[in-house]
């Protein structure tokens, strides 16, 4: 059994290696004046520390239509601390300036001292 004091030690462990932070989004519908619907991106956590794990191959290519053509998306893992926001498929996360879309959850092994994700680059949601 983890004890309290072992599972913060894991999550300090790991807190010291998310270098980068980022800033997590869903997507909302709400009515609009004429009973429309409108969506729109609601903050979720802002300035959260994560780590954007480059694939060393990648595992799961995404096929996307891009003007009529396909093109593989890569994938890219995402590490945040557990106590961020639950992240969901179709979040988008915005590191350095770039937004990500989560594209599938990871946590079967890691849901102890972070949360795992894995995300794409590109267009999801709103559109």
């Amino acid at each position: 059994m983890i004890t309290d004091a072992m599972r913060a030690s894991l999550q300090a462990a790991v807190g010291s290696f998310l270098s980068e932070t980022c800033d997590v989004a869903r997507e909302v519908v709400t009515m609009g004046e004429y009973g429309e619907q409108e969506r729109h991106w609601q903050a979720l956590a802002a300035g959260v520390a994560c780590r954007l794990i480059t694939p060393k191959y990648n595992q799961r290519a995404l096929i996307a239509a891009t003007d009529g053509r396909e093109a593989a998306k890569e994938e890219y893992g995402l590490i945040v601390p557990v106590s961020a926001a639950a992240l969901q498929v179709k979040d988008r996360v915005t590191v350095n300036g770039q937004e990500w879309y989560v594209t599938q959850l990871a946590n079967s092994l890691t849901d102890l001292p972070f949360q795992r994700v894995m995300v794409s680059a590109g267009e999801a949601g709103i559109g």
